[in-house]
C-alpha cells in the first residue's frame, strides 16, 4: 500500500531544495539519495501494514510543516527560558543540548568530556571529513522498508555522535536534551543520533 502522491511530493521537493546544503560528502549524499528514493517508492505507511495497526500517521503525514530557521539568538534565547525549567546537570554528567533539532554548543554544560569520550555535533563531523562516521552512518538504519528513518536519513541537518573508545568506561551518565524553540507553526526537524562504542566499552545515556 502507498502513499497518496502529495504524501511524499512534499518531502521531495523539500529534500531537492535542500540537498546541496546537507552536510555530508558522496557516501552520505549517496544514502540520503537512495532513503528518499525508497521513499516516494513506498509511501507513508497505513494501518494496513501489520507494524502500523494500531497508529495511524494520517495527522503527521496531512501536516503542512515547516522546516525551522538557522538558529539565531531570538530561538536560542526561547531555549535557554526551556532549558531553566530542568534541573540542572549533576556533577559530572556532560549535557549537550539541541535546539530544532541542531546543536546549541553554548547551552550544554561546560564540563569536557572525560578521556576517552567524544561529544560533538553530527554536522561539525562530517564537515571535518570524519571518514569513519560517513562509513557507519546509515549501516544500522537507512530507511529502507520504513518512512519514518528514510525521512531523517535523507534530511538530517545535524545531531550528536558519540564516541567511546575501546576499553572505557564512562562513569557518569551523558545527557542529550532536546528543544523545540520556534513559534506555534508546525515544525519538522531531524535530528541524527550516531553512537559508537567500541570493544569493553561502555556509557549511559539519559
Amino acid at each position: 500500500m502507498t502513499a497518496t502522491a502529495p504524501a511524499t511530493d512534499v518531502w521531495v521537493e523539500r529534500f531537492t531544495g535542500a540537498r546541496s546544503q546537507l552536510p555530508g560528502g558522496g557516501r552520505v549524499a549517496a544514502r540520503r539519495d537512495a532513503a528518499m528514493a525508497d521513499l516516494t517508492a513506498t509511501g507513508f505507511p497505513t494501518q494496513r501494514h501489520e507494524s502500523w495497526l494500531y497508529t495511524s500517521l494520517a495527522p503527521l503525514v496531512e501536516t503542512p510543516f515547516e522546516s525551522a530557521p538557522p538558529l539565531e539568538d531570538e530561538a536560542l534565547d526561547r531555549a535557554a527560558t526551556l532549558l531553566g525549567d530542568l534541573p540542572p546537570a549533576e556533577d559530572g554528567v556532560v549535557r549537550r543540548v539541541l535546539v530544532d533539532g541542531r546543536l546549541a554548543p553554548t547551552l550544554g554544560s561546560p564540563d569536557e568530556p572525560p578521556e576517552g569520550l567524544e561529544i560533538r555535533g553530527l554536522a561539525e563531523a562530517l564537515a571535518a571529513g570524519d571518514a569513519d562516521l560517513e562509513t557507519r552512518l546509515g549501516t544500522l538504519v537507512d530507511g529502507r522498508g520504513h518512512a519514518v528513518a528514510a525521512l531523517n536519513t535523507a534530511l538530517f541537518e545535524d545531531g550528536v555522535l558519540v564516541r567511546v573508545r575501546a576499553g572505557t568506561r564512562i562513569p557518569a551518565p551523558i545527557e542529550l536534551v532536546f528543544l523545540a524553540a520556534g513559534d506555534d507553526a508546525p515544525r519538522a526537524v531531524h535530528p541524527r543520533l550516531v553512537y559508537v562504542v567500541e570493544e569493553n566499552a561502555q556509557l549511559a545515556v539519559v
